[in-house]
C-alpha cells in the first residue's frame, strides 16, 4: 500500500487556529510576519493550511496513482508522481457491469452529479446484442447512442473493449464511429440470412436462429445502414421454408438486393403482403430480385410487384398468386424508367388485372419457361404496354399453359414484341389488339 508521509497539521477538533474569517481578514496575510512576536494561532493556521494541501495531494498520488508521497525533499519526484496519477485515468474509468444491454458501472468516487460534458472511460465485459443503456452510480438509466443520435447496433461495444461515452444531459454519446456506422462494400456473393425463428437483432452472417434476422424488412434496413451496394450486390437467403411478410416497396438504395428461398422448392418459400400500391418492389433506381420463392399479394386494390424511376427487377422461379377479386392491377407493373427481367421457372397460378403491364418502361423475357397454372383470369389482358411501354420476348421464350382473357393490348406507342411467335404467343380466350400507335410483333 502506497505510503503518504505528507501529513496535516492541526486537523483536530478545537485546534488552535483562526477562523476562517479572521485569517482573512490578517494583515500580515498579505505581508507576511516581521520581527517581533506571531500568535501561535497565526502560525498554526498557515501550516496548517500549507500541510492539508501537501496532504492532499500526498493522499492523491497513492489513491490514483499508487506511488508514495515521501517528506524527503524531493520536490521532482512528487511532482512525477503527481503527472502520472494525472496520466493513468483512473478517475473516470469503470468496468461494465449489468448485463449486455443495460450496463451499469461505477466511478470512484461517486460524481457528485451527472453534468454535461462529463467523459467516462468503459470497459465492456460482453458485446451488446442490441440498443444499449448505461445506469452510472445509481444516477438513472440513459441510453448509450451515436454521435447521430441513433440507437446502437449489435455488436457495436465488442467484449474487452474500451470505449469513451460523453455525457449531454439526457443520453451518453459514444465518442467516435460506431461499428455499424461504418459502410461494408460487399464482395459479390455476400449473404444475409433470413429466418422466421431468429430476430431483427441479429446481424444474418449465419443461417441459424441466433444469427439470422427474422424478417426481410429488417435484413433489407440492416444492408441499406452497413452496406456500400454500388459495387457488389447483397443475396437475402430465406434460410428456412415459410410464410415471411413483405418489406413492401423498398427505395433509398443504389445497388443490387436478391431475395432467394430454393429454385427447387419455390413454393414452399412464401413471401406474403398486402400494402398500399403494391404486395413488393423497389423504386428509385435500386435493383431487385426474386428466386425461388411464392410471391402472395393479399389486397385486391394492389399490384403484385412493382418497379419505377429506373429500379430494376429480376425474376427466377418465382409463383405469382393474388387472393380475391383483383380486376385493375397486374402481377408484374414496371414504370416510369424501370425495366423487369423475366426468367425462366416463373408460375402463375392465380388471375389479376394484367399479368405483365409496361409503362413507359420495359419487361423483358429471357429464354425459358412461364408456366399459366390453372387457367387464370384476367381481367384486363395478360400483357400490356402503353405510353411507349415495352414487352419484349427471346425466340427461344416459351409460354406454357392457358389463361381466360384477353391475350394482349398495345396502346399509345407500347410495344409487345413475340419474337415473331404470333398472335396466339401470349395464352388467353381473346384476341390481342392494338390502338393509338401501339404495336405487336
Amino acid at each position: 500500500m502506497p505510503t503518504n508521509q505528507l501529513l496535516p497539521f492541526a486537523t483536530a477538533g478545537g485546534a488552535n487556529v483562526l477562523a476562517p474569517a479572521d485569517y482573512s481578514a490578517l494583515p500580515a496575510r498579505q505581508t507576511g510576519f516581521v520581527a517581533g512576536v506571531a500568535a501561535s494561532e497565526y502560525l498554526n493556521t498557515v501550516w496548517r493550511q500549507s500541510s492539508v494541501v501537501a496532504a492532499t495531494i500526498g493522499q492523491f498520488v497513492g489513491d490514483v496513482g499508487g506511488f508514495d508521497a515521501l517528506d524527503d525533499g524531493n520536490v521532482l519526484n512528487l511532482v512525477t508522481s503527481f503527472k502520472r496519477s494525472l496520466q493513468n485515468g483512473a478517475l473516470n474509468f469503470a468496468v461494465a457491469g449489468g448485463t449486455a444491454n443495460a450496463l451499469t458501472a461505477a466511478l470512484t468516487p461517486a460524481p457528485a452529479a451527472l453534468i454535461a460534458g462529463m467523459e467516462i472511460d468503459l470497459q465492456i465485459a460482453t458485446a451488446n446484442t442490441g440498443p444499449v443503456t448505461l445506469n452510472l452510480n445509481g444516477s438513472g438509466v440513459l441510453p448509450i447512442q451515436t454521435m447521430r443520435g441513433g440507437a446502437l447496433s449489435k455488436s457495436d461495444l465488442p467484449a474487452g473493449s474500451i470505449v469513451k461515452l460523453i455525457y449531454t444531459g439526457t443520453a451518453w454519446l459514444f465518442d467516435g464511429i460506431a461499428y455499424s456506422e461504418v459502410p461494408i462494400f460487399p464482395a459479390v456473393g455476400a449473404t444475409i440470412f433470413v429466418r422466421t425463428d431468429g430476430s431483427d437483432s441479429n446481424d444474418g452472417s449465419s443461417n441459424d436462429a441466433g444469427h439470422a434476422f427474422a424478417t426481410i424488412l429488417g435484413a433489407i434496413n440492416y444492408v441499406k445502414q452497413r452496406y456500400v451496394l454500388s459495387g457488389g450486390g447483397v443475396t437475402i437467403k430465406l434460410g428456412i421454408a415459410g410464410t415471411y411478410a413483405s418489406p413492401g416497396i423498398i427505395s433509398g438504395y443504389v445497388g443490387g438486393i436478391n431475395i432467394t428461398g430454393d429454385n427447387t422448392s419455390q413454393s414452399s418459400y412464401i413471401i406474403s403482403g398486402s400494402g398500399a400500391g403494391a404486395m413488393i418492389g423497389a423504386s428509385g433506381g435500386g435493383a431487385l430480385g426474386f428466386f425461388g420463392v411464392t410471391l402472395v399479394n393479399n389486397n385486391t386494390s394492389a399490384h403484385t410487384t412493382f418497379f419505377a424511376s429506373g429500379s430494376v427487377g429480376s425474376f427466377g422461379f418465382v409463383t405469382f398468386q393474388a387472393i380475391g377479386a383483383n380486376t385493375l392491377q397486374a402481377h408484374v407493373f414496371a414504370s416510369s424508367g424501370a425495366t423487369v427481367n423475366i426468367g425462366t421457372g416463373c408460375v402463375v397460378a392465380t388471375g389479376c388485372g394484367f399479368c405483365w403491364e409496361a409503362t413507359s418502361a420495359s419487361i423483358v423475357f429471357s429464354a425459358g419457361t412461364t408456366t399459366y397454372s390453372g387457367t387464370p383470369v384476367f381481367a384486363q389482358s395478360v400483357a400490356f404496354a402503353t405510353m411507349g411501354g415495352t414487352i419484349s420476348c427471346q425466340a427461344t421464350t416459351v409460354m406454357s399453359g392457358s389463361a381466360t382473357g384477353q391475350r394482349y393490348v398495345a396502346t399509345l406507342n407500347g410495344i409487345i414484341n413475340s419474337s415473331g411467335q404470333g398472335a396466339n404467343f401470349f395464352p388467353g380466350s381473346v384476341a390481342g389488339a392494338t390502338s393509338t400507335g401501339g404495336q405487336y410483333a
